[in-house]
């Protein structure tokens, strides 16, 4: 039983690595093709 518990929580770890690696990419290859669109954090928080 505990080999079944740890078998299923390192795929849900690992499902969720991917997910995000995926989501990233995107939201990466977003940025490349709008680059007006998304400005550089230290352009607009200059204030602070």
């Amino acid at each position: 039983m505990n080999d079944q518990v740890v078998f299923l929580v390192g795929l849900f770890v690992t499902l969720l690595l991917f997910l995000g690696v995926s989501f990233t990419i995107l939201e990466f290859r977003k940025m490349a093709k709008n680059p007006t669109k998304y400005k550089r954090p230290t352009d607009e928080d200059d204030d602070e």
